[in-house]
């Protein structure tokens, strides 16, 4: 049954001049486009298709002559079995989102391996108006091998991969090599200050102080470089825990800091996400540690809340300190960057970076609330626990 029937069964309202066109319009625009095109009616039967889809589904015995013309595709995908079964039902219910007017467009990835090749497709899904009413329309399937593009980004991947390995090796082997002549400098100046203090004028002390002071400061950037190389390195798989929880720890820990600088630090109740806790427990303590040491003349206040968004999880970390700068957004996130001098405010500007490289391997981002105009806001996003 062609289109033209189909909507004469279905809206008895007068056909447009230009109908009988229609059929024929959609059949170039189905048999213009690339990969295995399809149309199908509003009862998700299919209607039109081109030479791609044709060719595939005489190599899988479709019906109706091997193009599948008049099968009900809906169907088609509720009853697939074997190894593409959950792909089908995927679309399926991409599908019928689309018919029931949630979503005017479904995209999903899938394999569809050969005994020689692994390929991987992709199949887009999209509702087409025929006319000026919400009913008149048509939905066009695409099924699109996109194998050199997977395999690509597999390449990138790995090549990524080997870089980041290399630089870890490459920060290993520098931080151990550096600390050996680094302990021998510091070590020989503490010498000579313990034992010719006396003999040196007030300069050459004053000389010694600046090795011993930049020593330190080598040794902590090298543990800053080190921690942020292994701050990813985990071996348990992700899993769903609670943030209460964590929170809980990391005011536990941080409770001299808290008691010294007559903080105040509160949650609201948090949610159960998907993740590395022990990852997320070093990004809340860097934040809550930054509050506390980016404070005002006021005591601090901080404050842990989460906001619920399709998907994932907002969690923020408010203060009332000093604040930032929204110029300087972007620049805090990256490795040994710093705002204040070392000697105001001590540390060696890694910390938000850390965070930035944690919550990212998490699949989320973290950024600073432009929109605070008292104090700090940091947010975070984490996946959410899947439901039941």
């Amino acid at each position: 049954m062609g289109l033209e029937a189909r909507s004469e069964i279905q809206d008895q309202r007068a056909p447009p001049a230009n109908a009988t066109a229609l059929p024929a319009l959609l059949g170039n625009l189905v048999e213009s486009l690339c990969g295995q095109s399809s149309i199908l009616d509003r009862d998700g039967r299919i209607v039109l298709v081109n030479q791609d889809w044709r060719d595939f589904a005489a190599r899988n015995d479709y019906p109706d002559g091997g193009h599948g013309l008049g099968a009900d595709y809906l169907d088609v995908c509720a009853t697939a079995e074997g190894e593409g079964a959950e792909d089908a039902r995927a679309l399926l219910e991409g599908l019928r989102q689309i018919y029931g007017k949630e979503r005017d467009v479904f995209i999903h990835a899938y394999p569809c391996h050969s005994p020689v090749k692994n390929r991987w497709f992709q199949c887009q899904a999209r509702r087409l108006l025929l006319g000026a009413g919400e009913e008149d329309f048509v939905v066009l399937v695409q099924h699109v091998d996109i194998s050199d593009k997977v395999e690509q980004l597999n390449d990138r991947t790995r090549a990524l991969e080997m870089a980041n390995d290399a630089m870890q090796q490459f920060v290993y082997v520098v931080s151990h090599d550096l600390r050996e002549p680094l302990r021998a400098i510091v070590g020989f100046s503490n010498l000579t200050m313990a034992r010719f203090a006396e003999l040196l004028p007030a300069k050459g002390r004053e000389y010694l102080t600046h090795i011993e002071q930049g020593g330190g400061r080598m040794s902590s950037l090298l543990d800053g470089l080190m921690g942020y190389v292994r701050a990813t390195e985990v071996q348990e798989a992700p899993r769903p825990f609670d943030l209460n929880h964590l929170f809980a720890n990391v005011c536990e820990e941080l409770s001299g800091a808290i008691i010294k600088s007559g903080a105040e630090v509160t949650a609201e109740p948090l949610p159960e996400v998907v993740g590395h806790p022990e990852l997320i427990r070093q990004v809340l303590k860097n934040l809550i540690e930054n509050a506390l040491k980016y404070r005002s003349d006021q005591p601090p206040r901080i404050r842990v809340s989460a906001l619920e968004e399709p998907g994932a999880w907002t969690i923020s970390v408010q203060d009332n300190g000093i604040g930032i700068e929204p110029g300087h957004a972007k620049n805090i996130f990256r490795i040994f960057q710093r705002l204040h001098r070392r000697d105001d405010i001590p540390g060696i500007g890694i910390g938000l970076a850390i965070c930035r490289k944690i919550v990212e391997i998490h699949g989320g981002r973290i950024w600073l609330d432009g929109a605070v105009k008292s104090g700090t806001r940091f947010c975070f996003s984490l996946p959410r626990k899947p439901g039941p």
